[in-house]
């Protein structure tokens, strides 16, 4: 073997190993993840809470019933987290026992890529299809993991059994002033590169605009957006009249009022974007756009 031969097989291995070394694994997922699970055709809420890798997670879902309306299960899987042919993180949730049991219902087997900051898989239960839920940052923002950002979700957490709920006495409601300021403003923080892909991900799963809705929203409780991603989900829409809808969700999310044009330049209707621009206005979103609008 010559000289340039060694240096080629040489270069060859080394170049191999900065690449086994390039993709390190994710550390094992922690806090509370949040997102939805696909069965018969209806999305429904989903929770996750992630503890220790030696202790298993607490997997909290709602179920919608047709004489009992929706109801909350929760139940303990041990998580095993491994590596697929391509390379991906997955995680495969192995039920164990019920911690809220809700009857005639059988615990959710869970198979998804683990991407970081989502878990995207499938159910593995006759007449379920997928599910996809994100992290929440209950650390930074305070109120991503407060009882009305959860909704019903929120009395199934903790990792112990979830305890029935007492009647409490109706107490006096007291009418709250229109001008009442609020305490303390809250910075959300900026939807990253990646969180945005798996936003749109998840925006190109719902073919009806109502579950996009319900997504957008989803994210905007935890996020800001910048102009140029708020433009992009606009594009998706196949209506101008859909756009509308969507951007009235988006419009106080919005980040970056300086570039506020990257949106309106998307309505390439003049009612449109008239429309546009007041909804962008009455947010108070609208710097450097002219009152009234016309």
């Amino acid at each position: 073997m010559n000289n340039k031969n060694r240096i080629l097989i040489l270069v060859l291995s080394l170049g191999f190993t900065t690449n086994l070394h390039a993709q390190e694994p994710l550390n094992y997922p922690d806090g509370i993840w949040v997102g939805e699970y696909t069965c018969r055709g209806k999305a429904m809420p989903m929770m996750i809470e992630f503890d220790t890798s030696d202790k298993p997670a607490s997997v909290s879902f709602l179920l919608s019933r047709k004489k009992r309306g929706e109801q909350g299960a929760k139940f303990h899987a041990k998580v095993q987290q491994t590596t697929n042919k391509q390379g991906q993180e997955i995680l495969v949730f192995k039920p164990r026992y019920w911690l809220n049991n809700p009857g005639n219902f059988a615990m959710l087997k869970l198979r998804g890529k683990y991407l970081g900051e989502t878990i995207e898989g499938n159910v593995k239960r006759k007449g379920c299809r997928t599910f996809n839920i994100q992290k929440l940052p209950c650390n930074t923002v305070p109120n991503a993991c407060s009882e009305d950002a959860l909704g019903p979700l929120y009395a199934l957490l903790g990792h112990a059994k979830a305890a029935k709920k007492t009647k409490e006495p109706k107490l006096p409601t007291i009418a709250k002033r229109p001008n009442e300021a609020r305490s303390a403003t809250i910075e959300l923080p900026p939807l990253s590169d990646r969180q945005f892909n798996s936003l749109l991900k998840q925006l190109k799963a719902k073919p009806f605009q109502k579950g996009q809705l319900v997504v957008l929203s989803r994210w905007i409780n935890q996020y800001k957006m910048s102009s140029q991603q708020v433009a992009t989900v606009l594009k998706l829409q196949r209506f101008p009249s859909d756009q509308i809808e969507v951007l009235k969700v988006l419009a106080g999310s919005i980040s970056d009022t300086e570039n506020i044009a990257l949106v309106l330049d998307v309505m390439r209707f003049r009612q449109e974007r008239e429309a546009a621009e007041k909804i962008i206005f009455e947010s108070g979103r609208g710097k450097g756009l002219k009152s009234p609008l016309r």
